[in-house]
């Protein structure tokens, strides 16, 4: 047991722990690659039938492995550097604005097969094209479920974290660590000198930047992150240097991060690292096809999804006979207002009392307010808005507002005419865009995120728009969708 000093006149009790490493093995990089090479040489056994021939034929010789042999050990030592080289390792996959594992995954698998036609017809080998088409369309699959077991066992054995600071940006890096627990995280508490620690708050306060050595030692510390600190910049670095002695990672949350958004590059000035970010620039091209995304996809989709539309516009007036769609104001793209059009969800008049509190409790109070509201409105959903909204099937009717060209596939969510009222100098920002049916917000956990957040998202967003990244959110909302995460 140790004893460290909080404030004058006060002391807390740590109990030592062993550090655990970090995490399971299974997360760690060597796994994954075995689990790669192996997925590819169990791909090939099983997929043998196709060429007509075991995975080993007759050739098999104690010299060496069959000419049917060998292009699948090839492949399986090939595969994990390709996947390197595309970044199917590492942190960079992490990305919340990337398109995920998987197009990375296929990339690869893609081009190791390419690989392995040249290096065939030079050997002597006999590759079948049937057999490696489908192990192509395969292993990215078998390599993806790697990644997933990686995922569980991050979520089992997280990273014991600590936090230098302890104000407000420390609070939302201790949010966003518990609701992204794929990200194998777990705040243990904070360190700062000027800090105060409130008790039944997280995360408690474990001691000043002097005793961050016994603190680091006692809780097991895996991994520090820096958010912000009243400290002298000399001392932070003597803080940051004990961690680096003790072999704790270090994440350091830029100053500016808001403007700096997900992707900056890095660059050196001399000895100096520099966070380099680029003005903001859309190009024509880039607009056009951002419009003819949203033309071509909502046309079709107002097509494919007629019957799934009907279906669910019987399901509400049988519900309660009322009216089907939901009709509202909302401020679009330079103010612009605009009626967007949802499946109802609840009650006839629940909508205006909504919003004369809030306009009531005026600009200042609409981001608390809005918080609270949410929450109560599970008393005004209907039976059958419960599931269109656990669904998003409400938001279908949308599409027509995207090929009317009032709001767009991407963008920030359009509000309400008081709710741009209370929008402060710099998140004006959003307004400059289009309005979209999904953004940032949704993906990284639509109703969980607290109205600050999420004027911050709509600020990166705009302030870092690419075509790249509006194919990113799409792809990545299907998933958010399907697993019904954060839906209110």
């Amino acid at each position: 047991m140790s004893t460290l000093p909080i404030e004058e006149g006060r002391t807390r009790t740590i109990t030592s722990v062993v550090r655990s490493g970090a995490r399971s093995w299974l997360t760690k990089t060597p796994a994954l690659v075995a689990w790669d090479a192996l997925a590819a040489i169990l791909l090939f056994a099983a997929t043998a039938p196709l060429a007509g021939i075991p995975l080993f034929d007759e050739k098999w010789q104690a010299a060496g492995v069959g000419a049917r042999g060998a292009p699948a050990l090839v492949f399986a030592a090939l595969a994990p550097l390709v996947i390197a080289l595309t970044g199917g390792y590492g942190r960079a996959q992490q990305n919340p604005v990337g398109l995920g594992r998987f197009p990375r995954l296929a990339v690869a698998a893609i081009l190791t097969s390419w690989l392995i036609w040249p290096i065939g017809a030079l050997a002597g080998w006999g590759i079948d094209l049937a057999q490696i088409t489908v192990i192509t369309l395969a292993a990215p699959f078998a390599w993806l479920a790697g990644r997933h077991i990686a995922d569980k066992a991050r979520r089992l054995a997280p990273q014991r974290v600590l936090i230098l600071g302890s104000g407000d940006v420390a609070r939302q890096v201790a949010e966003l660590a518990a609701r992204h627990p794929d990200r194998g995280l777990a705040v243990v508490g904070c360190v700062d000198d000027a800090g105060s620690w409130i008790e039944g708050v997280d995360p408690p306060l474990l001691g000043g930047l002097d005793e961050l050595h016994e603190v680091v030692e006692t809780q097991g510390i895996d991994r520090m992150v820096v958010a912000f600190s009243p400290s002298t910049d000399d001392r932070m670095l003597e803080a940051l240097r004990t961690c680096d002695s003790l072999g704790v990672d270090i994440d350091v949350i830029p100053r500016l991060f808001d403007l700096v958004g997900a992707s900056p590059s890095v660059d050196t000035l001399g000895g100096m690292g520099v966070l380099s970010i680029g003005g903001r620039r859309s190009g024509r091209i880039a607009r056009a096809a951002k419009r003819t995304l949203d033309v071509v996809v909502s046309a079709t989709a107002l097509v494919l999804l007629s019957p799934v539309m009907a279906a669910v516009a019987i399901a509400i007036r049988m519900g309660d006979g009322k009216r089907v769609l939901f009709r509202q104001t909302r401020v679009g793209q330079s103010g612009r207002p605009f009626e967007v059009v949802k499946f109802r969800t609840m009650v006839q008049g629940a909508e205006k009392l909504q919003a004369s509190e809030l306009i009531a409790a005026g600009p200042e109070a609409i981001a608390d307010l809005a918080e609270t509201i949410k929450y109560r409105s599970d008393e005004w959903i209907t039976p059958v808005g419960h599931f269109l909204r656990r669904t998003s099937l409400d938001e279908l009717p949308q599409f027509w507002n995207v090929l009317k060209g009032e709001m767009s596939l991407v963008g920030p969510r359009p509000l309400r005419r008081y709710e741009v009222d209370a929008l402060t100098d710099w998140q004006h920002a959003r307004q400059e865009v289009r309005p979209g049916i999904t953004g940032l917000w949704q993906i990284l956990g639509r109703s969980e995120i607290a109205w600050d957040e999420r004027m911050q998202l709509d600020y990166s967003y705009v302030r870092h728009w690419t075509f790249q990244r509006d194919l990113a959110i799409i792809a990545r909302t299907a998933g958010v969708v399907l697993s019904r995460r954060g839906a209110v």
